[in-house]
């Protein structure tokens, strides 16, 4: 800009010097020839009235003579009537010599009355004719001034002032210019902190009035501005801060797969870290999900299906929608991909159902057996006293079985139901508790020939004591049952690495690993037949894992094939 100005304004310095100089020009000459032709009438007057004053042809050369004397600028010529010059001042001698005669043009200017048509330009001359009388015509001129010398020197002159005034022209444009270009320097550069999310006011105390109200007025729009950027900013925060805070996934996709926004949630459940502009395409490997996702761009509506994340080993709920004629974004539809963590709920359906399963299946052998055992005696078919008798106890056996199963599960609903309102407050010592719990299987214990020992370290822990004591009685229960004859049950209390534990050993058969990882599931026996002869529910260890659980302890089982196993619980610091 600076220069473009510049080279204007020395064009059109440059072209008015010009239009300047031939004007001049043109006004000199004009002036010039009109003041020559004023003296040539004027000279040319004073002659006519000499010339009308002589009586002879001598008189009239000593005139000429008289006017011409000693000068050749001023040239005079006499003719007669018909145009025949009879004394010529430009010949040698006046009145000697052979002369022309005037032209018809002259002889017909000679008799205008007005003086301007008298005079006229020839030759390089002006001319003045005028006839003096019926006999004398009088013609006068004086050459024009060659001014080509002067037209020579004034260019060159010209040429030196136009140098200088160029000069100083661009010195002080220059200096305006950039004075002007520096103020558009600062408003772009002003303009450019807006943009970057800065805003500094413009000085206004600037040379120039409009320079100064530009300032004023560009502060004023800016500041404008930025308040808008700043209010548009905060809102983007906001929004930011809660979409990267809710507990759902969200990402917005163009129909070309073009990722346009992700939060936080999406990037972890989709194991992604999109860049601006990136395709979903390229950093998600999973066909199943791509898959779903061309439905959606193909216009199927409304997309849901489970998005199983190995890494994280959770469940999403996966919602995909593509909104058509509302939002768009360089020009294409936008897709919105909702992402919701159901580990927990599609877990718990599983457990559900695998639960309905288990019970069926627990309370469809008892009720079979009653079902038969009490048709048959409703039949009449079973007359012998004995066969009464053991069909009754079996009816019985499985009444009861079924009952503690009921039991046990009411049981287990109840602290899953009661899962934050377990006392907890209550300081009980585990060496009494095991002592206590020894007393109420001793009879048992004896039956089974096993005997029962036990290592009491006092300590205390904070919970329930009813529960603590169901949970060590089912472990004791199963050692006994499970325990060969003549063998022992040892319960062990105190600190390991300072946090309380109480475990329960015993020397029965044991535990095969491949039944370990699945020991404390519901239902879930190592012998089924073994467990059916000694009425077992398979839910007592399901029990006692979640007394641990609501005690902020637990549990771990060491066991040998053959030889026995140990259950251990270890309090957490908080319990202590």
């Amino acid at each position: 800009m600076y220069q473009e100005l510049v080279r204007r304004n020395v064009i059109i310095i440059a072209l008015s010097l010009l239009v300047f100089f031939f004007l001049s020009l043109y006004t000199t000459n004009f002036v010039n020839q009109k003041n020559v032709t004023t003296e040539l009438v004027y000279l040319s007057r004073i002659l006519a009235n000499e010339i009308d004053n002589t009586v002879s042809e001598s008189e009239v050369s000593d005139v000429v003579n008289k006017f011409t004397e000693n000068q050749t600028w001023f040239q005079i010529s006499v003719a007669n009537s018909h145009g025949y010059i009879m004394i010529d001042s430009t010949s040698d001698g006046i009145g000697e010599g052979v002369y022309s005669s005037l032209t018809e043009d002259e002889l017909k200017r000679a008799g205008y009355i007005d003086q301007t048509d008298r005079t006229y330009i020839s030759q390089g001359k002006i001319y003045y004719i005028e006839q003096l009388n019926e006999d004398i015509i009088m013609r006068t001129s004086i050459a024009i001034v060659d001014n080509t010398d002067f037209i020579f020197q004034s260019v060159f002159f010209l040429g030196v002032v136009l140098i200088a005034v160029l000069i100083v022209s661009i010195s002080f444009t220059g200096k305006t210019i950039r004075t002007i270009t520096n103020a558009f320097d600062e408003i772009t550069n002003n303009m450019r902190t807006i943009s970057q999310g800065e805003y500094h006011e413009m000085k206004t105390d600037h040379r120039y009035e409009e320079v100064r109200r530009a300032f004023c007025e560009v502060n004023a729009v800016n500041n404008s501005v930025y308040q808008y950027i700043q209010s548009i900013s905060s809102e983007r925060d906001k929004i930011n801060f809660i979409i990267n805070n809710i507990y759902e996934g969200i990402v917005i996709l163009g129909i070309s797969g073009t990722v346009y926004s992700a939060n936080k949630y999406a990037c972890e459940a989709l194991n992604i870290q999109p860049q601006t502009g990136s395709n979903i395409r390229d950093i998600i490997n999973d066909p199943f999900f791509i898959s779903k996702l061309q439905q959606t761009i193909d216009g199927e509506g409304e997309v849901r299906f489970d998005f199983y994340n190995k890494r994280t080993d959770k469940i999403y709920l996966v919602g995909m929608n593509r909104f058509t004629q509302i939002y768009e974004v360089d020009s294409e539809d936008l897709i919105a991909v909702v992402l919701t963590d159901v580990t927990v709920s599609r877990r718990e359906e599983r457990i559900k159902a695998d639960f309905v399963s288990n019970v069926s299946h627990e309370l469809k052998t008892p009720i079979t057996s009653i079902s038969g055992f009490s048709e048959l005696l409703l039949s009449g078919l079973v007359k012998n006293p004995d066969d009464v008798q053991q069909y009754i106890s079996n009816i019985h056996k499985e009444s009861v079985h079924m009952k503690n199963t009921i039991e046990e599960l009411l049981y287990l609903s109840k602290l899953e139901y009661n899962n934050n309102s377990v006392p907890s407050d209550e300081q009980v010592d585990l060496a009494e508790l095991a002592n206590a719990v020894l007393d109420n299987w001793q009879r048992k214990a004896s039956k089974h020939h096993v005997k029962l020992l036990d290592v009491a370290g006092h300590c205390t822990v904070k919970g329930s004591s009813a529960l603590l004591e169901h949970m060590l009685s089912n472990l004791v229960e199963n050692a006994i049952k499970y325990n060969k004859e003549n063998g022992t049950v040892l319960i062990e209390t105190g600190y390991k690495e300072g946090k309380p534990f109480i475990s329960v050993s015993d020397t029965g058969m044991g535990i095969e690993a491949r039944h370990l990882d699945n020991l404390f599931d519901r239902f879930y026996r190592v012998d089924t037949s073994r467990s059916r002869e000694t009425g077992g529910t398979g839910l007592g260890l399901t029990i006692v894992q979640k007394i641990c659980q609501l005690h902020n302890a637990e549990i771990n089982v060491t066991s040998v094939f053959g030889q026995g196993s140990t259950f251990t619980i270890t309090f957490g610091g908080t319990n202590a």
